[in-house]
């Protein structure tokens, strides 16, 4: 137990006073500060814009660059074939490409996750003491570096193994789960409970809208523009994302550097860190609302799993017959939906809190949506039916906030940067099963039921949307009337 000395008002001698060595501490002036109730939404929202622009716009090029590498540099077919790809007369070409391009995305998502699950274990209780600020500047230095390689990859004929090395530049530096943690983070030390869920409906609206607008551009930009294109636009982004950190978003807490130096990276794997973490989650609480944060990170492991098995295939999924889309039509399929969801979840938030709907009642809404259009997905046989399905699909946005907003209010105010650190744990672990396992039954599937995945995907989400029904029915019981 450390001291801080101290000089109570009227004494002659100085004070002992005992202070947690571990514990955040907050500026008597921060303390004092009034701020909006949207506030932390208002500074992170441009920069996650953003950074869902770049990510929207690299994303769905680095796949086509992946494949395009795969056909022309791993196969050595010529280009007209590498163009034409979607021709019955190249069946077999194509059979082979996307399976080795699935292969492909299965180790990028293997180098993109494994980091940052071990970089959330420590970083959520570091964010904590040092801000947040800090926690959302690496990643994008991360991300610069990746835009920039994948544009040396797009200009010189290098193999695709060798793309590989994006996925672990912006890994290092903690990828796009560390970015979404420090955002969420952020925003939750200026919200209380009643704004809670619209400021992360703003949040996640932003990303999303950021994301499907960028893959759109990014379509464009691919198919008129060049293949080093997209990737220069995501560079020049991301860098803007890196300055509008700094120069914009500013902690509310004053940090409490452990004996360090500098920013505090010394005690970034500091083993305290780790050990708060896993305390939190066994700190006793009110009735049973220990089991239940650990149901509704469960719950957001296993809907992750899902939702990020389908990001990972859908691209592929249309690209191919019956549906034979192309890399724009794709693109703008996607801008389309999402951002008309992205707007319509912020819209249902509002109302459901006007008509004082409660976040697990919601979050039920959203997985019962939700899994209607994943079997809309598994058996859809013309591009009317992926559209049908894609609008029930898209309420899986609802359900991210809902899961966020939930275990923001099971938990203390303090504990907000280990909570969401054990939520991108589930998120940063989701995609090994998630992407992996889903690419590769759709690669096993495709040629006799592509949608298998999709349907796989319904069962799951199933599974959460009686786990939410659980949690909802047994705190409507009033000795959690105050906790939710």
């Amino acid at each position: 137990m450390a001291k801080r000395k101290s000089d109570g008002p009227g004494s002659r001698s100085r004070m002992d006073i005992p202070v947690d060595e571990y514990s955040p501490l907050v500026s008597s002036g921060e303390e004092r500060k009034s701020y909006s109730a949207y506030h932390g939404a208002a500074r992170a929202a441009p920069v996650i814009f953003l950074y869902g622009l770049a990510f929207g716009i690299y994303g769905p090029s680095y796949i086509e660059l992946l494949k395009h590498k795969v056909c022309e540099e791993h196969y050595n077919f010529s280009s007209v074939i590498c163009r034409s790809l979607g021709n019955p007369a190249f069946h077999h070409e194509m059979t082979h490409v996307r399976r080795t391009t699935s292969y492909f995305q299965i180790y990028s998502v293997l180098l993109e996750c494994i980091p940052a699950i071990i970089l959330s274990l420590f970083l959520g209780s570091w964010s904590d003491h040092f801000g947040r600020k800090k926690l959302l500047f690496f990643p994008f230095i991360g991300f610069i570096a990746a835009a920039a390689w994948s544009a040396v990859c797009a200009i010189y004929p290098i193999p695709p193994s060798y793309l590989l090395i994006s996925s672990a530049l912006a890994a290092i530096c903690g990828g796009r789960f560390i970015i979404l943690m420090a955002a969420f983070s952020f925003v939750g030390d200026f919200t209380t409970t009643p704004h809670r869920a619209m400021n992360n409906a703003i949040i996640e609206g932003s990303l999303v809208i950021g994301m499907h607008g960028g893959s759109f551009l990014g379509g464009y930009s691919y198919q008129n523009l060049g293949m080093p294109i997209p990737f220069l636009i995501a560079l020049a982004l991301y860098t803007t994302c890196l300055l509008y950190t700094v120069l914009f978003i500013h902690d509310r807490k004053t940090t409490r550097k452990y004996h360090s130096s500098g920013c505090g990276l010394v005690d970034l794997f500091a083993f305290h860190n780790l050990k708060e973490s896993w305390t939190m989650l066994r700190k006793e609480r009110i009735g049973d609302t220990r089991f239940h944060v650990t149901l509704i990170i469960m719950a957001s492991f296993i809907s992750n799993i899902a939702f990020n098995g389908k990001n990972a295939v859908t691209q592929l999924f249309l690209e191919f017959e019956p549906f034979k889309w192309n890399l724009q039509q794709f693109t703008l399929f996607t801008s389309v939906i999402g951002l008309a969801g992205s707007a319509s979840i912020v819209l249902c938030v509002a109302l459901f809190h006007r008509l004082q709907i409660r976040d697990t009642s919601i979050a039920m809404i959203a997985y019962t949506a939700a899994t209607v259009g994943y079997i809309g997905y598994s058996v859809s046989t013309s591009s009317w039916m992926i559209v049908v399905s894609a609008v029930f699909g898209h309420m899986r946005l609802l359900c991210t906030v809902c899961i966020r907003s939930v275990l923001a209010e099971l938990v203390e105010h303090d504990e907000l940067g280990k909570i969401m650190a054990l939520v991108s744990v589930a998120q940063s672990a989701s995609p090994l099963l998630g992407s992996v396992v889903f690419v590769d039954i759709f690669a096993l599937t495709a040629s006799w039921w592509s949608g298998l995945c999709f349907a796989i995907g319904s069962a799951m989400l199933i599974i959460v949307l009686a786990i939410f029904a659980y949690v909802d029915v047994v705190r409507r019981d009033r000795l959690y009337a105050s906790s939710l």
